[in-house]
């Protein structure tokens, strides 16, 4: 077995009695590398290694929850465009009969449990959650059900700067997390080696074919102060089960 593969249950129906699930919303490897290969500058099979470890990542933080967790990619997502495909797919985990629901990317290797911890007490209190990465999309978001609404959902600017603000006039009450760096580019994985540990560092330092750090104290303070600068910038915006809905 492949050390990147993640093993998927497929239960058709809601699993547990639980009102809380996840979803990972994520493209296939061919619709990933198609758009962020060449950014990144890499050759399929190092984007593939990339792909599946942060998939891996994902799926590994939100497990500790023990929450029904439902993965949905290109092959299961209906509708054209990206904000249909996640509008539906939300659409689909709520008519399992959840009410309240946690959304996930899979390009955020800075993502941890505490994270998702806050998204689950904000919930406990009836708060939605925000969590915007620093390009101002986003990298978690949270809500009920009875403040989801497709249409409007279907509209919001996904993929676009100003996703995280329009989201947040939406749901009005979100509470939000702070902004962390996902993964679109080279310069992101060169910055996002220093704040993450354990597989995924040394994923990233294999694929970046570094052996050390080798980059100087003052490259290192440029990375740490952007991070810093951009999260002070008022910008856009294994489980219990995992399942692929069909």
């Amino acid at each position: 077995m492949d050390q990147n593969e993640v093993i998927l249950s497929l239960p058709s129906e809601k699993v547990s009695n639980d009102e809380t699930a996840l979803l990972i919303f994520t493209r296939s490897l061919e619709a990933e590398y198609e758009e962020k290969g060449k950014l990144l500058n890499l050759g399929l099979d190092k984007f593939s290694d990339l792909y599946h470890g942060l998939l891996k990542k994902a799926v590994g933080t939100s497990g500790k929850f023990n929450l029904p967790t439902f993965i949905i990619d290109t092959p299961q997502q209906q509708g054209i465009g990206f904000g249909e495909k996640i509008s539906n797919a939300i659409q689909k985990v709520f008519d399992q009969g959840y009410q309240k629901l946690i959304v996930l990317g899979n390009d955020c290797p800075t993502l941890e449990a505490t994270h998702i911890r806050f998204a689950i007490n904000n919930l406990k209190e009836g708060k939605p959650t925000i969590g915007p990465d620093l390009r101002g999309g986003v990298y978690l978001f949270s809500l009920q059900k009875n403040q989801f609404e497709l249409d409007r959902f279907k509209e919001l600017p996904w993929q676009q700067e100003n996703l995280s603000g329009e989201l947040r006039k939406l749901l009005k009450v979100a509470r939000q997390l702070e902004p962390i760096r996902d993964v679109n580019s080279e310069i992101d994985l060169h910055a996002i080696r220093y704040s993450v540990t354990g597989f995924i560092k040394q994923l990233i330092y294999k694929i970046l074919s570094i052996e050390k750090d080798n980059f100087s104290a003052g490259f290192q303070f440029f990375v740490f102060n952007t991070q810093v600068h951009k999260r002070n910038i008022n910008k856009r915006g294994p489980p219990t089960s995992l399942n692929i809905l069909v």
